[in-house]
C-alpha cells in the first residue's frame, strides 16, 4: 500500500550519494508542485541510513 504525502507534511528527498543530482531536481519539482516543507539531504541514502535516520 502506498501513501501520498500531504503538501504541508515535511518530506526528505535524497539520492544514492553526493554525486547524484536527481534529488536536487526532485526537490525543486516538489516545491513547484506546492510542497511547503521540502528537505534535501545531499549526502544520499547510504549516509542517511548510517546516521540512523528513519527509512520507512
Amino acid at each position: 500500500m502506498s501513501a501520498e504525502a500531504k503538501k504541508s507534511a515535511p518530506i526528505v528527498i535524497y539520492c544514492n550519494g553526493e554525486d547524484c543530482l536527481r534529488s536536487a531536481k526532485a526537490s525543486k519539482m516538489a516545491v513547484g508542485w506546492g510542497f511547503t516543507k521540502v528537505n534535501y539531504y545531499r549526502d544520499g541514502f547510504p549516509a542517511w541510513k548510517k546516521a540512523g535516520y528513519p527509512i520507512e
